[in-house]
């Protein structure tokens, strides 16, 4: 007679051809029974040689032949299958076909399936089996969530357990089948690298990974072109506890510094190559620096002259809105969506680790006189702003890149977003870096109850940032510009410092790629890169 087996109290799943066949085939006057271990990669009790065709095993007569599976049915090869009978305990690994045998003595006899990410499957075997009969083992799936220090939730976050990789949901949650007990390591652009240890308990895991510290200087087209500049730079990092380089790829002149196959970019004539990307990223590779391309995004005149149906088009001059020698193009046009995703795209595949968009603004002027393609009130400017960093993110995420946007210093304390339509808040739900431009001697008499703000650098720059970080809403890592020009050491080794006691990284902006060297510190923290 014949028993169905029992699986720990889960029904087989209904498959597209019915239910899911028996862990077992019946075959006459066998008796087996099934039932899958509860634990996770439990230890093989006992250790023996693999039959082969010349060695004496023990037992004698034909052999058990049991087929090992995974859940799609599967030959799995390479388990380890446990044989065990009055004469003792014996382990065969399946063959390249998921086969195993061993010699049948005396009955009973329990047969034990392992394999590494999934469920031990255990067999009690009465009478000798006419026929191979399965064994078939379910995947361990371990289940957690990722989150930033403060809580949230952490979208796209690589999770690895051995060869088992996965990605956390919007919520943050995961679940990660045939992962292995033990180092679990989850990784996200513009994050530390963070390994938990997982002993396979079958509760949730809780994986928190804190922002990715980056100390990074800018680097104009010009000092990128320049070897002895370059150089100079490279030193600077090595000496210091800069470990990052941020390096203009697209200026708000609407050129682009390197051999762009975009094609927007070669036909409105914004192709200029300055320098190599294979060699820059090449070198800061060299160098272990986090390299970030800075792309200005809606400023740009050369498209603004040759695709005049992406631009803010003025009715009052019947063409390209202009101001202060600036032309915008339009943030709901589709093409200059597009145009600064395609170059981001292309950036990140280069081996950029991060991109920064700057210039992500509206005109800062409410004149009716101004058409874009959407409708779009000073109150709809943020949302319009902010669904296009959701829809580059969500690139970047794709090609395994943070994407970074460069905010005004005042979007950290002004609630409102304004004409611009920088809304803070809201762009911390959707990008991975904000970067407010904190540079004291642009904030006028007033601001923080400062007579002179620009003589108190370290004071201003830890009030704005004070002000931003309690209206995050969203998991954007917040790392600030700092203002290293019309400031000596000391100015500067105070803006820094107001950074870090509130434990963000930073950039330091020079137009000239010249920096205050005194007031970078001189070893890097451990374990820093």
């Amino acid at each position: 007679m014949a028993y169905a087996p029992s699986i720990m109290g889960n029904a087989p799943t209904p498959g597209p051809d019915g239910p899911r066949k028996a862990l077992w085939a019946p075959v006459a006057s066998a008796l087996v029974l099934l039932a899958a271990s509860g634990c996770v990669g439990g230890a093989v009790v006992g250790v023996g040689e693999a039959p082969t065709a010349e060695g004496r095993i023990p037992g004698s007569g034909r052999p058990v032949v049991v087929a090992i599976v995974d859940d799609a049915g599967v030959p799995l090869p390479g388990a380890e299958v446990t044989f065990s009978d009055r004469e003792g305990i014996h382990l065969v690994i399946s063959d390249e076909e998921g086969l195993a045998r061993f010699p049948w003595s005396t009955g009973p006899m329990t047969i034990v399936a392992e394999a590494s990410g999934l469920r031990p499957t255990e067999a009690l075997v009465m009478e000798r089996p006419q026929e191979t009969f399965t064994l078939t083992l379910y995947p361990v799936v371990m289940r957690g969530v990722v989150i930033d220090p403060a809580g949230r939730p952490l979208t796209e976050a690589l999770i690895s357990s051995g060869s088992a990789t996965t990605r956390s949901r919007p919520d943050g949650t995961f679940d990660l089948p045939r992962a292995v007990p033990g180092e679990i390591i989850a990784s996200r652009p513009s994050r530390a690298i963070t390994t938990t240890q997982w002993s396979g308990e079958d509760t949730a895991l809780e994986i928190v990974m804190p922002p990715k510290l980056v100390r990074a200087i800018h680097v104009t087209p010009a000092a990128a072109a320049d070897e002895a500049q370059w150089e100079e730079l490279l030193a600077l990092a090595d000496a210091t506890v800069v470990n990052g380089l941020v390096v203009d790829l697209k200026d708000d002149a609407g050129r682009v510094y390197h051999e762009s196959s975009v094609e927007l970019a070669r036909a409105s004539g914004s192709v200029m190559e300055w320098f190599a990307l294979p060699d820059l990223l090449a070198d800061a590779e060299q160098h272990d620096l986090y390299a970030i391309s800075r792309i200005v995004v809606f400023v740009d005149p050369l498209v603004a002259r040759s695709l005049a149906s992406s631009t803010v088009w003025d009715q009052r001059h019947d063409g390209p809105y202009t101001n202060n020698g600036l032309w915008y193009l339009d943030p709901t046009d589709s093409q200059a969506r597009t145009y600064a995703i395609d170059l981001a795209v292309e950036a990140c595949r280069a081996g950029f680790d991060e991109i920064q968009f700057d210039h992500v603004v509206f005109p800062g002027s409410t004149d009716p006189g101004l058409v874009f393609d959407g409708v779009v009130s000073e109150a709809e400017r943020g949302a319009a702003l902010r669904s296009f960093v959701a829809e580059a993110a969500a690139a970047m995420a794709r090609e395994g890149c943070a994407l970074g946007v460069n905010v005004l210093g005042s979007a950290m304390t002004v609630s409102a977003p304004g004409a611009v339509g920088q809304d803070f808040p809201g762009l911390s739900e959707v990008a991975d870096v904000l970067s407010p431009t904190v540079y004291p001697s642009h904030y006028s008499t007033g601001w923080f109850g400062l007579e002179d703000p620009s003589s108190q650098p370290g004071t201003v720059v830890g009030r704005a940032l004070d002000d931003g970080l309690g209206r995050l809403t969203g998991p954007a890592v917040v790392r600030p510009w700092l203002q290293d020009f019309s400031y000596g050491v000391d100015a500067v080794r105070a803006q820094i410092a107001a950074a870090e006691d509130l434990n963000l990284g930073w950039m330091l902006w020079n137009g000239q790629s010249i920096y205050s060297v005194g007031a970078l510190d001189a070893e890097k923290p451990p374990g820093d890169g």
